[in-house]
């Protein structure tokens, strides 16, 4: 016969009896939108909530009732800063009923009896709900606050299952389908992106998410049929109808600096009608829907600065189109008289506090393209870092608490403007090869890496970086597009298409990356690189297959032409998908340098054009022609210089 920690309690003496402490204890600091019309038995709904405190003595417990509707119930606890969680009897146990406790839960046994530092929070999402009833401690045991004091910094996250962590934990599936059990157990809100985030920031963060939500109420994936989104969680403390009936939440207990928002990806179920009509009635819809959404934050948040955004599970990138649409709409209507409804919340449409951009549109460099399944722990960390430099590329000014004068930094959400330089399209040989001449390299305020140039070979079956330098805060959006039904886009994990587009944004070092996603063989292609106001830069004749790079000194310098058998080779070189690229020889970075690399494009193997390749690069490229599949090209960089050293110095 077992024993539960409340059988072991009631045998104690007395004096040896832990000590309950209640949930509205003042040495607990709590986080999270918390239901606590009974201060004494707060509810916990959504994922990442939190009680933080310290203790004396060698045990810690935590009593509750756990209000279920699906999945393997788990509570989180850090003690001392090591993780671990512990399971919460419930309907997936089969013997237990929608609610089941009061049960008292042993989150720590057999430490030293000295001073500890705890976080019990919320491992998952309105799956459950969590009554707290207290925490158990030592006879004569103390609490007292955190040793921290409360961060300043506030930040909220609107999302779904990947704001929540859901399936996380299952690292092995990194980059892979999630399997077809219950990962419930192996969601971790603490190793969330949004979690991760707000702690590298030094900031609380309400993650006000849900597995499966959508923003539109009717489609997504949780509660089905009778699906619910944000315009029924967003403003509500509790949703989740199997669990109850909805209570709103008062947004004058919380006023975020930050908020994100990173919605969408579920409303493509169970139809994906941004991906097949975006100038469709329900796209449109939607588009205007996500508008009013940012509205009503704005209306109840409007110090906050919005940040847009989805995540690098695989989705269309059509959602992201949508999304940069909905921003540029959002910013340019912002102070326009208006009353904004979503959801249960209806505001009128708050003037901005100074000229800028209030929203911006942000993307992961693996946006859309990392993963078929759920983000696991190393890629929630992988969007951590980018959010967190995106979220200081926009200043220090964003966390001013300021009611009113407090500046807005402009940047990623504005319409840019600038000059056009145009790309010339003309000028293409008998060959199909362009000329360098005719290389669209840009302007200051947009200018593509001058490896970028017609002819180019861009690797297959990884994600596809696009790169370059430009005008802060100015969007940047790159699009592959196939030049005939002949010659679809094979991705690598949705079927053809007929073209793939990424967006991004120019850091505050002038820096802008920009990934497309896997694309198998295939071409020929035309890139475009555009700013959507007035810099659009077209490059032809664009293929995917393998891309390596020859480099080293003089052994690898030695060039073609001056082959034993020159003559002969480069006579039956013709190879429109064998390609090369010579980068300029310089010791240092100077105007010459620029120059030579403006001047500097891609070049297909011909008698005329291979002479200068590398011959070492040259027949090895032509042995892996030779091997690969008859379709797949493959491009050489060519990238040495004789008698340089490995290292500096």
């Amino acid at each position: 016969m077992t024993m539960s920690c409340a059988d072991k309690n009631s045998a104690l003496p007395e004096a040896k009896k832990p000590i309950t402490i209640f949930p509205n204890n003042p040495a607990i600091r709590t986080m999270g939108r918390i239901d606590d019309d009974n201060p004494e038995r707060p509810v916990w709904v959504y994922p990442y909530t939190q009680a933080a405190f310290r203790f004396t003595g060698t045990s810690l417990t935590v009593t509750l009732i756990n209000h279920w509707c699906y999945g393997d119930s788990h509570i989180g606890v850090i003690i001392d800063g090591a993780e671990t969680k512990v399971r919460i009897p419930s309907g997936a146990d089969g013997a237990h009923g929608a609610s089941y406790g009061p049960v008292t839960l042993a989150l720590a046994e057999h430490l030293p009896d000295i001073v500890h530092e705890a976080v019990v929070f919320k491992r998952q999402d309105g799956q459950h709900y969590l009554e707290l009833l207290g925490f158990g401690v030592d006879a004569g045991a103390q609490v007292m606050p955190p040793t921290a004091t409360e961060p300043s910094r506030r930040i909220e996250v609107f999302g779904d299952s990947v704001s929540c962590g859901e399936r996380n934990e299952a690292i092995l599936y990194a980059g892979k389908g999630d399997p077809d059990v219950d990962l419930s157990s192996y969601s971790d809100s603490w190793r969330s992106y949004a979690a991760i985030t707000a702690r590298a920031l030094g900031a609380q963060v309400h993650v006000t998410a849900q597995g499966g939500a959508s923003l539109l109420d009717g489609i997504g994936w949780f509660n089905g049929p009778d699906y619910i989104g944000m315009e029924g969680i967003g403003d509500r403390i509790e949703y989740n109808p199997v669990l109850g009936a909805a209570k709103p939440w008062d947004f004058s207990r919380y006023s975020p600096h930050v908020v994100v928002v990173a919605v969408g990806q579920n409303d493509s179920h169970p139809h994906d009608f941004m991906a097949d009509d975006y100038d469709g009635v329900e796209a449109r819809h939607w588009r205007t829907r996500y508008v009013d959404f940012l509205r009503a934050i704005h209306g109840v948040y409007p110090q906050a600065t919005l940040i847009c955004t989805t995540t690098v599970l695989y989705h269309d990138p059509s959602w992201d189109r949508a999304i940069d649409e909905a921003v540029r709409t959002f910013n340019e209507s912002i102070g326009n008289d208006s009353v904004v409804s979503f959801g249960h919340t209806t505001v009128n449409n708050v003037p901005p506090m100074k000229a800028g951009a209030i929203a911006h549109h942000f993307l992961y460099s693996r946006n859309g393209s990392a993963t078929p399944g759920h983000p696991r722990v190393p890629e929630h960390e992988e969007m951590a870092r980018e959010l967190v430099e995106f979220i200081g590329s926009l200043g220090d000014g964003i966390w001013a608490d300021e009611t009113k004068g407090r500046e807005i930094m402009t940047g990623n959400g504005q319409t840019a403007t600038g000059p056009a330089p145009g790309a010339n399209a003309s000028g293409v040989d008998a060959s199909g090869i362009q000329a360098a001449a005719d290389k669209p390299t840009g302007a200051a305020e947009l200018r593509p890496a001058a490896i970028f140039s017609h002819d180019m070979v861009l690797q297959r079956r990884q994600p596809i970086p696009l790169f370059g330098t430009g005008q802060p805060g100015r969007t940047v959006v790159v699009t592959l597009t196939s030049d005939a039904e002949q010659t679809p886009i094979h991705t690598s994990s949705m079927s053809d298409t007929d073209s793939v587009t990424g967006m991004g944004t120019i850091d505050a070092d002038g820096d802008w990356l920009i990934f497309l996603p896997a694309l198998e063989a295939g071409g020929p292609y035309t890139l475009t690189i555009s700013d959507r106001a007035d810099i659009s830069l077209t490059y032809l004749n664009v293929m995917v297959g393998e891309v390596w790079i020859a480099t080293g000194q003089s052994n690898i310098e030695f060039e073609l032409r001056n082959d034993l058998h020159a003559r002969s080779t480069m006579a039956e070189s013709s190879d429109s998908l064998l390609r090369f690229f010579n980068v300029p020889k310089s010791g240092f970075v100077d105007d010459d340098l620029i120059t030579a690399e403006d001047s500097s494009s891609w070049r297909a193997c011909c008698p005329d054009s291979c002479g200068t390749m590398s011959a070492i690069a040259y027949h090895f490229a032509h042995r892996l022609r030779r091997d690969l599949a008859s379709d797949v090209p493959v491009g050489i960089i060519d990238c040495y210089v004789g008698g340089t050293s490995s290292r500096r110095g």
